[in-house]
């Protein structure tokens, strides 16, 4: 979609303007921000109606961001994505920065499904692996799964290992079909 590679292309400069520091405090603001204009639908509409015209939106969204405490390069941000016609995707756009500084600060997110609760030593062995094989920080956040047969999957970015029981048996599904 055109709007998610425009909301892509502005977070990514965007968390390369702002100082590491300054960047948790401004995605907490635009993620308000995001919530917002989701939440009501007058100002969901504002901004996706073409009878308001570019500097109406950029005037109001002025008004949001100096009540929010949004930064002025943000702003300045925001505004060019009214520009582009791609403020529809701020949702994205709060997404993307969050990834960006994620990366810049060398932080992985893992997600653990399990069939059922795991106690806190298992997690934290699958957290230490994760840390020395990917030389990150790593946070895990655990999700208990009854479709699971047994076993674990764990994601993380783009990657995916699945040992549970289910993958275990698709895995030998696969190879006996192969002959």
């Amino acid at each position: 979609m055109k709007g998610e590679r425009i909301a892509k292309k502005y977070a990514k400069a965007l968390s390369g303007i702002l100082s590491l520091e300054d960047l948790p405090e401004e995605i907490s603001r635009l993620e308000k921000l995001s919530m917002m204009i989701e939440k009501d639908k007058q100002l969901k509409g504002f901004f996706i109606n073409p009878l308001f015209n570019e500097q109406e939106k950029k005037g109001f969204l002025g008004y949001l961001s100096q009540r929010l405490g949004i930064n002025e390069k943000t702003k300045n941000v925001l505004e060019n994505l009214i520009t582009e016609g791609a403020f529809t995707a701020l949702s994205v756009f709060v997404r993307f920065l969050n990834k960006f500084y994620a990366e810049r600060k060398r932080l992985l997110k893992a997600t653990i499904f399990s069939p059922i609760p795991v106690d806190g030593g298992i997690v934290e062995r699958i957290a230490n692996a994760l840390r020395k094989a990917t030389q990150r920080e790593v946070t895990v956040e655990l999700t208990v799964d009854p479709g699971l047969l047994g076993g674990i999957v764990v994601r993380f970015d783009n990657t995916v290992y699945d040992l549970s029981l289910r993958g275990q048996l698709n895995l030998l599904k696969n190879e006996i079909i192969k002959g």
